[in-house]
């Protein structure tokens, strides 16, 4: 398998997911495009056709430029995102939320809307889903929690 077929960019290579990454979804190279900005891994790209979403990672040893494009799961994205604001991890953060029978994401929804007093509407926005999405979460974080 090539340094292509795996992802890999040359040394000093910036070029764009679309000359490199082949989606899964044979969707047509010009579908991929500049989707979001995430902290710790900057900017990343996406597939207009099935949504598949990509990030460079160096790879490399010191001294050596080895540029991969590594797939951006949802749980990476809310991750980083709570990371970025809060300061710890959710898994610590919200540890006293979990004991009280909270699923992962009702506790970080909650968190992020009722703690950190984000809307719902720009925590949704910041994690790429729909602000129904995230006001059930939070209606069933606030049910357990009473």
């Amino acid at each position: 398998m090539s340094g292509r077929d795996r992802g890999q960019t040359s040394p000093g290579s910036d070029r764009h997911p679309r000359e490199i990454v082949g989606c899964t979804c044979g969707a047509d190279p010009e579908t991929w495009g500049k989707k979001r900005r995430l902290p710790q891994v900057g900017q990343t790209y996406g597939c207009g056709e099935c949504g598949r979403e990509v990030y460079v990672y160096d790879a490399g040893g010191p001294g050596e430029t080895l540029r991969q494009w590594r797939p951006v799961t949802q749980s990476m994205a809310t991750n980083l995102l709570f990371f970025a604001e809060v300061g710890d991890w959710p898994d610590s953060a919200l540890e006293d939320l979990f004991m009280q029978g909270l699923e992962r994401a009702e506790a970080i929804d909650y968190h992020m809307t009722e703690v950190e007093d984000l809307s719902q509407n720009e925590w949704a926005r910041r994690t790429d889903r729909a602000q129904p999405t995230v006001s059930e979460n939070v209606s069933k974080a606030r049910k357990k929690l009473s």
